[in-house]
């Protein structure tokens, strides 16, 4: 057990914040080369530490964040979250407007003849008459 795969273990579970068992974190830390005991020992010990809850169902054990350790957001952190969503979100719908917009004047310029097309309508009514 080195630093370097509890650091990953311990990296895995906050990045995803849900709970996983054993073998979903062996499959996802696959790429860096982490094995399942070292997964075992590394969760037994960030266990012993208070880092990482276990939760055990019959033979299954879920294991996640001990959420009473995480930082809170202060209540200014909260409302300047939402501001930069809402404003986020006018910004998709404008990006959406522009983009219907664009889809509109694409389907109208579809419909209208090319120069060339032109030309050739115009030769041919010429040839006609």
């Amino acid at each position: 057990m080195t630093s370097a795969s509890i650091k990953a273990v311990f990296d895995l579970l906050r990045e995803r914040n849900a709970p996983l068992n054993v073998q979903l974190m062996v499959d996802n830390l696959q790429t860096k080369k982490v094995k399942k005991s070292q997964v075992e020992k590394s969760l037994d010990s960030l266990v012993s530490e208070g880092k990482v809850t276990r939760k055990e169902f019959g033979k299954q054990k879920i294991f996640f964040l001990a959420q009473a350790k995480l930082d809170k957001a202060t209540p200014e952190e909260v409302g300047a979250l939402k501001t930069k969503a809402a404003d986020l979100k006018n910004e998709v719908a404008k990006e959406k407007e522009d983009a219907g917009a664009i889809r509109k004047e694409l389907a109208r310029l579809k419909t209208q003849l090319t120069e060339e097309e032109i030309r050739e309508r115009t030769r041919r009514c010429e040839k006609s008459v």
